[in-house]
């Protein structure tokens, strides 16, 4: 499988929580996607048709910047990825973190957190944007609320080499 990183993307506590034991189980970096503008309270109004995550989410080539980027992508060969699905869809700054890196040949493990939006047409656009890149996607998997074990159990059930 070679060497390990585990992104992820949070602006609660779930997300980055996960992540961290998702880094745990399978010995890897972990590296957390920071936005350049913070997300505020207000920010995260998703009945607003105004609200900063509406207007991102609905505008498909919207990337906001990364406070830092990840210098040494090179170094992995597998990426697991975490974020909090957001109106279906992954946050526009993990979009972000994909596109600052190159991931030819490396295989990428989406795994996100869910307070109502499902995982199925997530996982479509994933597959639908990874199409025509030389990656291994793997499906993505809602690890939501999961324990040390589960987080374990669903690695033993990766198909990782």
């Amino acid at each position: 499988m070679g060497k390990v990183l585990v992104a992820y993307f949070s602006v609660g506590q779930e997300t980055a929580k996960t992540a961290k034991m998702v880094a745990g189980v399978e010995h890897a970096d972990l590296f957390e996607i920071v936005p350049a503008v913070p997300y505020k309270p207000g920010d995260m109004e998703w009945l607003s048709k105004t609200s900063r995550v509406t207007v991102e989410q609905k505008d498909y080539f919207c990337r906001p910047k990364m406070a830092v980027p990840l210098a040494n992508a090179a170094d992995y060969d597998t990426i697991f990825f975490g974020f909090p699905i957001w109106m279906f869809d992954v946050p526009k700054i993990v979009y972000t973190f994909l596109e600052s890196i190159s991931l030819s040949g490396k295989t990428l493990v989406p795994f996100a957190t869910s307070g109502g939006s499902g995982r199925r047409e997530t996982n479509n656009k994933l597959k639908e944007y990874f199409r025509d890149k030389p990656v291994k996607l793997l499906p993505l998997y809602e690890l939501n609320g999961m324990s040390r074990q589960d987080v374990f159990d669903w690695h033993k059930r990766l198909e990782l080499k």
